[in-house]
């Protein structure tokens, strides 16, 4: 990495750090700082309190400073009920980060990686050895792991295994990379099925990483539409080709799902096994109905929208319903073969909308038949507001959308999101 890029990277780190963890350790911060990079690069959207709950560096932690489980795109947490994913098709993704606040990439993090891998992440391990070797935070973390796979075995779950190796650096070693190489081996030793990968994460990576914006206008193709303006709002009804719909919530470049799209208190519902089932069978059968006859659709809000050349752009948009249609649809084209060509189509509700009250209204109204944790609507509530408000008064931020303050430049320590505060009174309260 040249001086220049360099500097610019020190910079950020120092200007982030002061801003959002003033007393922690440069270190201690460089490890959330590569995992909030990484798992952009992933096309994962966490929050503050989400990013430190997989940060798992410190004593006897075997070379792994970050460790994220996530199952069909949602993570896992040491509260997480792992008992909402029985009789689904599980995909299983996970994130093992390794962070040198350091120039150089050293060939001792792929190693402690491997000896990870055969001692402790492997199905069989020793509990007693990785008991002697690890952390109970990363043990534990991996026990999670393991029973999800373990039980979902019988639907043949998925399975990807990312390692990222962080460094400031631009040149990485041949050894480096060979010895990334035999970690990678050795995990598809243990588990035969899986998609696995080690990448270094380069300085250059994290400066252009930090930078990375979400696109904000999505076009969203369209054949047929109806649109009006009442209310004072500007509303469409659209019906759209399924693989168009499965191209506006992905990303282009590498076909992953836009998770930003999706409205944040909502996205990490409990999905329902026989719904989805129903979805996939509806999917599955190209030959048979319409979908759209036998589907409710997909509902979005957006700051605005215009149409253009048989196109709807779509600005700031997020979908409030539909989302287990709309994940249903992505792993169809994406991972079950859907032809790309298919002519049925899905019913899209396009509401132009800068109210906050009438966006809660809508989306409470979209989604209270739909088995959703109770949390997550709780953000509409107008109790919700009035803490948002009070809070704002003591110079706090009160999250009730994810992300929301931090998109806004707000410091890390002054923002409290609603799972946060719901176990802050939870404890006081016992």
């Amino acid at each position: 990495m040249s001086q220049q890029p360099q500097d610019l990277l020190k910079a950020i780190i120092q200007r982030t750090q002061q801003q959002d963890y003033p007393d922690l350790k440069v270190d201690d911060y460089f490890e959330i700082f590569a995992a909030q990079q990484v798992l952009k690069k992933c096309n994962f959207d966490q929050d503050f309190n989400e990013i430190e709950s997989g940060v798992v560096g410190g004593g006897d932690d075997g070379g792994v400073d970050g460790f994220y489980l996530f199952v069909n795109r949602r993570l896992i947490r040491e509260d997480t009920d792992l008992s909402i994913f029985k009789g689904q098709q599980l995909n299983i993704e996970v994130i093992v980060i390794q962070a040198k606040n350091k120039n150089s990439f050293e060939e001792s993090v792929p190693q402690k990686m491997t000896s990870f891998m055969e001692e402790c992440f492997r199905l069989g391990a020793s509990e007693e050895q990785a008991k002697t070797l690890y952390s109970q935070g990363l043990r534990d973390a991996v026990m999670k792991f393991h029973k999800l796979y373990e039980d979902g075995l019988t639907m043949k779950p998925t399975l990807s295994i990312s390692y990222f190796h962080v460094a400031h650096s631009d040149q990485v070693h041949r050894k480096v990379k060979t010895r990334g190489q035999i970690l990678v081996d050795k995990t598809k030793q243990y588990f035969p099925t899986v998609k696995c990968s080690y990448t270094p994460v380069t300085g250059s990576d994290l400066v252009t990483l930090f930078h990375q914006q979400s696109k904000h206008t999505l076009s969203l193709l369209t054949s047929k539409y109806f649109d009006w303006n009442t209310f004072e709002r500007q509303a469409y009804i659209c019906v759209v080709a399924l693989p168009d719909f499965y191209s506006f919530i992905t990303r282009e470049e590498d076909e992953q799902l836009l998770e930003y799209v999706f409205e944040a208190n909502v996205r990490d519902h409990a999905p329902d096994a026989k719904v989805n089932e129903g979805i996939q069978t509806t999917l599955s059968n190209p030959a048979g109905d319409d979908f759209w006859w036998l589907n409710n659709g997909v509902t979005i809000i957006a700051s605005d929208a215009s149409l253009k050349n048989g196109s709807l752009q779509i600005e700031n948009p997020t979908i409030v319903n539909g989302l287990q249609t709309s994940y249903e649809l992505f792993h169809h084209f994406k991972n079950a073969g859907g032809d790309r060509k298919d002519k049925r189509t899905i019913l899209v509700k396009v509401i132009v909308n800068s109210k906050e009250d009438t966006s809660d209204r809508i989306i409470n109204a979209t989604n209270s038949q739909t088995k959703i944790n109770a949390i997550n609507l709780h953000a509409t509530e107008k109790v919700q507001r009035t803490i948002e408000t009070a809070l704002k008064t003591e110079g706090y931020f009160y999250d009730r959308r994810k992300n929301f303050y931090r998109n806004q430049g707000k410091p890390v320590e002054k923002i409290i999101t609603i799972p946060f505060m719901a176990q802050a009174v939870t404890a006081i309260v016992l």
